[in-house]
């Protein structure tokens, strides 16, 4: 494997394209960060100077998507170097590429999710809520990393100088209802590109549940981005969830597989 160059850039982008939805992280990633800055490397699966399949770093996330449903052993190997397994780290990308790589990796470090990764199309869902939907800025960050702290069910926590960038460079939006001053219930973006996102950190505080606040700030995100054009996927592996999503107006089209490492 080699590593990604400028020169490589419109022939990466071109080979993501191949599955864009299913690579909205890293085609979103290389447009907050280019092909390559501190907080990102890219590498290279090549043969006979084609592209057929990258790994992605952004900070300790990396993402593998790769063409073959057959990589063989010196393949997997040449991915798994590219890996600091000694830090806290996932690991995530299609099923199809990362099943490939589990009898490689020490399972009993990490744990590890297979989620239902769903496209949404247009629907008339509504919920009729009284409390104000708002848009976090970047002085709010620090109220927002609490109430995501107190969310049991998110296994890695959120890196606060990503989210910054993101929210800085409008990668990221993010809404949240409060009560009180205190956020109770949130939606949000990630790795937004000019014509995908990918919704992420559907949330609300326990005793807040079953009212309908976590669906209305998805249902408020798929409206703006909606207006704007753009493709909108999530992934989820709750039943429950995913029933909720079918309503708002997603449907499944794969699965989506995620190593975190036990800290």
């Amino acid at each position: 494997m080699v590593k990604a160059i400028e020169k490589d850039l419109n022939d990466l982008l071109q080979f993501l394209s191949k599955e864009k939805i299913f690579n909205i992280f890293f085609i979103g990633d290389i447009e907050l960060e280019g092909i390559s800055s501190e907080n990102l490397d890219i590498y290279l699966r090549k043969e006979n100077d084609t592209i057929n399949g990258a790994l992605l770093r952004y900070y300790n996330s990396y993402i593998i998507y790769d063409i073959s449903e057959n990589l063989t052993e010196k393949e997997i190997k040449n991915y798994l170097k590219h890996i600091n397994f000694s830090n806290n780290i996932q690991i995530s990308g299609i099923k199809r590429v990362i099943s490939q790589l589990l009898n490689y990796i020490d399972l009993t470090k990490f744990n590890y999710r297979e989620m239902y990764f769903s496209k949404y199309f247009e629907n008339n869902f509504n919920i009729d809520i009284n409390l104000e939907i708002k848009y976090l800025n970047l002085n709010e960050i620090d109220k927002y990393l609490e109430f995501r702290n107190q969310i049991t069910e998110f296994e890695m926590p959120i890196n606060p100088d990503s989210l910054k960038n993101e929210l800085k460079n409008n990668k990221k939006r993010v809404t949240y209802i409060e009560k009180n001053g205190k956020i109770i219930a949130s939606a949000s973006t990630t790795a937004e590109t000019k014509d995908l996102a990918l919704i992420v950190g559907v949330a609300t505080l326990k005793e807040e549940r079953k009212n309908g606040y976590a669906s209305k700030c998805v249902k408020q995100l798929c409206d703006d981005l909606i207006k704007e054009e753009k493709e909108i996927a999530l992934f989820y592996d709750n039943p429950k969830a995913g029933s909720i999503y079918k309503k708002i107006g997603f449907k499944e089209i794969g699965m989506w597989s995620l190593l975190i490492k036990n800290s």
